[in-house]
Order: structure tokens, then sequence, then C-alpha cells
């Protein structure tokens, strides 16, 4: 981008000072991870990181069975004591050796995760009866058919399978059977209880904290290869164009005759394997289809942690993402659609994902980021443009259409990660809710989350819907209030998951540089705030952002342009835009609270 005009409006001003003061002033409750030491007036902390400031006091009654020498875990409790800078209360006593575990232990006592479940929960489990113990009566049989379940690798549970035939006929008939979990966990059970508080499966870069008991997630409910498993299976017929022609739910037994890795089935198609390239050829068809009907194509990159024997964090890369992910992708998105079809043929109390269209004001900022990009007055996505019979939806859609294939032709199909960012800045959260209002982003006027019950309790509870209008079940009226609540809950608890998985990851990526600290480092400016900015970090082993303060840059004060995400100096005119590179020094790391501090050296050119 070029270089900004001096705007003395910006929104927020910052300066070396403010920037300064408001650093120290955050949060009293942060953790700091160091050595007890006593001294004449009391107990110390010498923090291990050397770029804290000062000891911080220990008062006696806040030791909790720490001596001194002992590496200790604390929480600052006060700024500026009579005794010191801050006092603080020790959270746990650590082992002498600097080992991952704890932090991994300190990450969950302070983010309140909790790994287990009580006795009488995994009593309750061990009573439920392995999937050979359940009369199959009304179950179709389909263990006789070709049915595969295409997973990461390193994946334990597996919700989903699929098979596919072509007819005569050229249309084709897609299975999608999905773990029965339902089968296992009644609505009155213990564990339903406990697995709709938790709402969903909690991925951190080192361990998985399961929705479900591990013989249920990853035994009894999983489909496993050779192994017969209980299922939900949405069966669907598609024209040879790809149109649905129809669909139906019912129960069934399966038994997963090839369980692929996705990069091993994307080397298996290419080597001309018949079923996977039919299957390739089937869904390409599918993934056509909705490009034609407006397809956001996001492909943020995805970090991926590798870990030593220890289950340690070593390294973070950018997963590659092969076009296996999207053949299982579009198989899943096809049931889901089916599921929300049947919950409201049926008049069912199901949970829909909806997603509701931008407001005006998120239009209009989508227009300002066609110029901010492309650097023309030559805008084509016009507010005044009248919507000539279209529905808010669709015009609001055929905007962002036209912006990501305007900036995919224009960056030779390698859309700006910073770019696709603010973009989806300007879309609404994805709920979950009672009422069927569709999902924006996917352009489904009916969707609902059908496919993974192992890992979201929405699925569980559309599974139950379902299977009680199979089974001709009367609806009792209360169900509808117990899944607005549900609905509800799902939403909130979604939220703090993405919050924690976010925050797992800076710590996996605080520990890795732990032993780094003074090292310089390529990056690229990825985020922009009045106290800072953030710097993708650019090295061997290395993938994650790190925090520049303005404090650690000595050579201005800065006024901070909120709308425009732009940094500039007063005095020298130095300015920070976003996608610029910089080089950056490694300052602090704190893996616990997942902080990553680094010292501005000066800008790349490029």
């Amino acid at each position: 981008m070029p270089k900004p005009k001096q705007n003395r409006k910006s929104q927020s001003l910052r300066t070396r000072k403010s920037s300064s003061s408001s650093h120290k002033k955050r949060p009293n409750n942060r953790l700091v991870i160091g050595r007890v030491i006593k001294k004449r007036r009391g107990h110390y902390l010498i923090p291990r990181n050397s770029n804290e400031q000062c000891a911080i006091f220990i008062p006696g009654h806040q030791l909790k069975n720490a001596k001194e020498g002992d590496l200790v875990s604390v929480r600052i409790t006060a700024l500026r004591s009579k005794k010191s800078k801050a006092s603080a209360e020790v959270t746990a006593v650590l082992k002498n050796k600097d080992v991952f575990e704890d932090v991994a232990a300190a990450f969950y006592k302070t983010n309140k995760i909790t790994l287990g479940y009580s006795n009488r929960i995994l009593k309750e489990v061990d009573r439920i009866p392995e999937p050979n113990a359940i009369p199959l009566d009304n179950r179709h049989d389909l263990r006789d058919e070709f049915t595969v379940a295409i997973d990461p690798e390193d994946a334990r549970d597996h919700d989903d399978a699929i098979s596919l035939t072509k007819t005569p006929k050229n249309t084709w008939i897609l299975k999608v059977s999905i773990a029965d979990v339902s089968e296992y966990i009644t609505p009155e059970s213990k564990i339903n209880r406990e697995s709709a508080f938790r709402a969903f499966t909690l991925y951190l870069p080192w361990r998985a904290v399961s929705m479900l008991p591990e013989r249920l997630s990853n035994n009894i409910c999983s489909l496993k290869e050779n192994t017969d498993r209980l299922a939900l299976t949405c069966e669907m017929e598609f024209t040879g164009s790809g149109r649905l022609e129809q669909y139906s739910f019912y129960e069934s037994i399966v038994r997963i005759k090839k369980f692929y890795a996705y990069e091993n089935a994307q080397a298996l198609m290419e080597g001309g394997d018949s079923f996977l390239k039919s299957f390739a050829e089937f869904t390409g068809i599918l993934r056509n289809q909705r490009t034609r009907a407006g397809l956001f194509d996001f492909e943020m990159p995805e970090p991926q942690v590798t870990l030593d024997e220890s289950g340690s964090p070593v390294s973070i890369h950018c997963k590659s993402r092969v076009s296996a992910y999207t053949w299982i992708e579009e198989c899943m998105l096809a049931a889901n659609i089916c599921a929300a079809k049947f919950l409201l043929k049926h008049k069912l109390p199901g949970i829909y994902r909806t997603h509701a269209a931008p407001e005006t004001k998120d239009l209009a900022e989508l227009v300002r980021l066609e110029y901010l990009m492309f650097q023309t007055k030559d805008i084509s996505l016009k507010l005044d443009a009248k919507r000539k019979n279209k529905k808010p939806w669709e015009y609001a859609r055929e905007w962002y259409v036209a912006l990501l294939s305007k900036g995919a032709t224009t960056y030779e199909g390698k859309f700006p990660d910073y770019l696709q960012r603010r973009i989806l800045k300007t879309l609404k959260k994805a709920l979950y809710s009672t009422t069927c209002t569709g999902h924006f982003a996917l352009g489904f006027k009916k969707y609902a989350h059908f496919t993974s019950p192992i890992r979201r309790y929405p699925d569980l509870w559309n599974h139950r819907m379902i299977k009680l209008a199979l089974k001709g079940n009367k609806v009792p009226r209360s169900l509808r209030k117990e899944a607005e609540k549900w609905a509800d809950l799902a939403s909130e608890k979604e939220y703090e998951i993405m919050k924690l998985e976010r925050k797992a990851m800076k710590s996996a990526l605080a520990w890795v540089l732990r032993d780094r600290l003074g090292e310089e480092f390529p990056g690229k400016i990825t985020g922009i705030s009045e106290f800072g900015f953030w710097a993708l970090l650019d090295a061997p082993g290395i993938y994650g952002e790190g925090f520049v303060p303005l404090r650690s840059i000595k050579q201005d004060y800065f006024d901070y342009n909120e709308r425009d995400e732009q940094l500039l100096g007063r005095r020298t005119g130095l300015f920070f835009n976003l996608n610029e590179k910089v080089l950056v020094r490694l300052d602090k790391t704190d893996p616990i609270q997942g902080f990553i501090d680094c010292g501005f050296i000066e800008k790349i050119k490029p």
C-alpha cells in the first residue's frame, strides 16, 4: 500500500508514553513463572523471563506450601504493592525441570478446562452395551457395501463415512452414514446433560478434550475400519449435473471397508484408484454447482503443531490442504441440507445452523475495501446500484462473490490472508437457532448440523429429533423450549471454544520459542491496533504471530487510524500498514498466557 496521509482526526491517539502505561495495565490476573527467593522482608518471585522488570512480592499467606528455590506459577493480584512493583499468589508449584506438562496443567487450570468426567458419569458409560448387543431390527444392513472413511491421519474419533455408486441412468447415489451416538445416550442420562453443557470437543494443539468420554468417542460410537457400527444414514440421489432429486434417512449398521488419510486418498486418486476417481468426479460436480451459485472460497492458512514423543510442541508449520478435504466437505454439506429439510418437513424442534446477511454498513465497508485493495476508482460494487427485484440476501452475496473473484484474479489466485481477514470482519457470526433463517456465507436457505454428533451437541440433538420422526413417536412440547436452551448455549460455547483454541495455539508457539529470546525474525504485519501491531513470524518450524507494542518503536510517536488499520509517526512519517514486511526481535514469551512480545527493529524493503 502507498504511504498514508497524516490523519490528525484518527479515532485513537497513541504515544509512546501512553502505550507504555497501557501496557503495564494488563489484567492483574496474568500468570508468571519463576523461582521463589527469600529476602529479609519476605518471599519474592524472580521471573524466569528476563524481560520482567522487577521481583514480585509473594505474601506469606499466598505461598501455598512453596519454598525458597521452588519453580512456581503465580497470578499477579496487584500492581505496585508496598514491598515491590507487584504482588502475587502462588497458583502451582512446578517441577524443577522445564516440561510442557506443567504448562498444559496451568493452561487447564487458568482457563477452567475440565479434562475428565465424574465417577457417576463414567459408571453410567460403562453400563452402555457394545453395538453387537443392541437389537438390529428395522436397521438397514449396509455392511456389504463399499463404505469408506476419510479423515486426518491422527484422528481417533470417526463420525462419518460414505458410499457412492453411479446408476445406469447416469444418476449418483450417495450414502452419508453418521455415527448413531443417540442410540447410546438417552435424553435423561447424566452423560447427555454433561455433553450438552460441554457442547463441543475442544481441540488443543497437544490433545483433544472430548465432548464425550473416550469409551464412546473413540470406541463404540467411532466408525472404525472392519468393525460393525451403528449409524444414522442419509441416502441421497443426484442427477448427473449434481441436482438433488430425493433423499431419505434411516437407521443402519455399517462396516467401514477402508480408512484413508486425506493425503493418502489424494495420492491414490491421482494414481488411478477407480473409486476415489469417481468420488472426486462426483464431488467436483457438486462444488462446481455451488461455484455457479456463488461460492465464498476463503482459504485461510491453518497452523499445525508437531509434537515430540513426550507430547511437547517442537515446531509449528502451515498445514497444506489437498483437494481430498473438499470431497468430504461437499458430502457433509449435502447431508446437512437434507437434515434441515427433514426437520422442517416433519415440524421437529431442530437446532439449525444460521448465518445472517450483513448490515448495510458492512456492505459499505465492502465497497471501501474494494478501493483499498485495488487502488482504483472503478468501483464495481455500488451501494446505489438498485436491487432490481433482488432480495437483500441475494444482492449482498453477489457483492461478496464479485469481490472475492476480483481479488483472486488480481492476485493470481493467491488472495492475501490479511485481505481475506478484513472481508471476513464484515460478515456476521454464525449461530445456532431453533428458527431456520438460512446460512448467508454458504448460500443455503435450509441448513442444520447433522454430521458430527461425537464432537458437536447440536448434531446429536438433531439425530434424536430425526429418529423420533422415523419411529413415528410424538414430539413432546417441552422439547421446543429445551431446543432453544441448548441452541443458545451452543452458540455461547462455540465462541469460548474458538478463543481457547486460538490461545492454546499461541501457548504452543510461545513454548517453541521459549529458548530463542533475543533472536531476530522477519515477519509480515497481519493486524494493527492502537497498542501496536502483530507480525506473522517467518522462520523454519515457526508459524504464528508475535505482538510488537508501540513502546518498542523508539523512532517516533504514533497516531492510530482505526478505519484504515494504520499507524503513522508524527515527526518522521514512519508508517505501518497491513501486509508490510518487518524485522523484529523476540523479547518475551509466556507459554501459559500465550504471550509472544517482540521489539521492532526495521522495515524490510520489498
